[in-house]
């Protein structure tokens, strides 16, 4: 019976020091004593002058990873709501790669929720590959690009990054910064139908290249000196109408190159071949981005004040980085649904703050 005292109250004694080490500081590899600001400290050795402390390191879970917006290991449960915030600091080594774009660039590494993405903790993933003609800017976010001989190389693609790219390759220093829909400043918002709203990412989800819609603020960021890198990635830029004017020429004089129709003029084989609304008449004949199509997809434009779409499917504006003298408004090109041409020059003006699409092309 004492026997059996004894042992029960040893074992009480066991569980209690257990618990209370459980729920302290620990250190894993070795007896020493864990560093006073670690609640888990992995060490074999006190360390030395070179400050050394083992010869190990530390196995992450292998995963795959399918989505960088959700909250979702290979087949497992999406944990969504309060799960998203309380798995903030949730640390893996993704297995898979996904070079679509579609919805963002996924590379083999190590990942961290932030909350409401997974956010790749390597070295940056921009890239451009001129041989399979593609084009990953700082975010992951992967462009199809064409070479339009004399008028340069250029994304295929509308532009979808939201932050600025942290490597200027213009020359100058930007003085602006971006926030998100609806936002005061220097805004960039999604595009949709007429009466949408500018936060409701439905459109673009459906179709991530009609890109995001940016102010002239956003798209130039201000820049002096050198070419305006603007909110184009590194080694790229925001085009001129000028550099659009030679993109005209090019297409012109090449149409079977970049339209599947030839016979046609420039701005209609500029166009997607295909409806953003009801109405055959605004489908153009540009090949698709991978053949070396322009497609530009009339995504309209947002207005500042409220947030409104205006002639979605109807018209593509682009802005471009020049401001004509004496009027306080930036410069843009556009595509109509009904037109052939292109639309550019000083009486394409509008105000700075509106929201429109843009292409990036390469620096020479």
């Amino acid at each position: 019976m004492k026997k059996n005292r004894l042992f029960r109250l040893l074992a009480l004694l066991s569980i209690c020091f257990l618990t209370t080490n459980l729920q302290s500081q620990v250190t894993i590899g070795s007896n020493l004593e864990p560093n006073l600001g670690a609640l888990l400290d992995f060490k074999e050795k006190t360390p030395g002058i070179d400050n050394l402390t083992s010869d190990k390191g530390v196995l992450l879970p292998r995963v795959s990873l399918t989505d960088l917006k959700k909250l979702q290991i290979g087949i497992g449960p999406e944990f969504i709501g309060d799960e998203k915030i309380k798995h903030v600091g949730l640390t893996v080594y993704n297995l898979t790669e996904n070079y679509s774009g579609i919805p963002s660039y996924l590379k083999k590494g190590i990942y961290t929720w932030q909350g409401d993405r997974w956010e790749y903790m390597g070295s940056d993933p921009s890239y451009y590959d001129p041989v399979n003609k593609y084009l990953i800017d700082h975010e992951g976010n992967r462009y199809s690009t064409a070479d339009f001989g004399e008028a340069g190389v250029w994304m295929t693609v509308n532009l979808r990054v939201r932050s600025i790219d942290p490597v200027r390759t213009s020359g100058g220093v930007p003085t602006a910064v971006l926030s998100g829909p609806s936002a005061t400043g220097f805004p960039w918002a999604y595009p949709g139908p007429d009466g949408s709203d500018d936060a409701d990412p439905t459109t673009f989800n459906a179709d991530p290249r009609i890109g995001l819609l940016y102010s002239w603020y956003s798209a130039s960021l201000r820049e002096a000196g050198g070419a305006y890198q603007g909110i184009c990635p590194r080694g790229w830029h925001l085009p001129s109408y000028v550099s659009y004017n030679a993109l005209v020429t090019e297409i012109t004089n090449n149409m079977e190159k970049y339209s599947i129709s030839t016979g046609v003029g420039a701005g209609a084989a500029m166009k997607a071949p295909q409806e953003l609304y009801t109405g055959d008449e605004n489908k153009g004949t540009s090949k698709f981005p991978e053949d070396g199509g322009f497609f530009a997809l009339l995504a309209g434009l947002r207005n500042h004040t409220e947030g409104s779409s205006y002639n979605f499917g109807k018209v593509g504006y682009f802005w471009t980085p020049g401001y004509p003298t004496g009027f306080p408004g930036g410069l843009y090109v556009s595509l109509q649904h009904n037109d052939a041409s292109l639309y550019s020059g000083n009486n394409a003006r509008a105000d700075k703050r509106q929201l429109m699409s843009v292409r990036c092309r390469k620096d020479q």
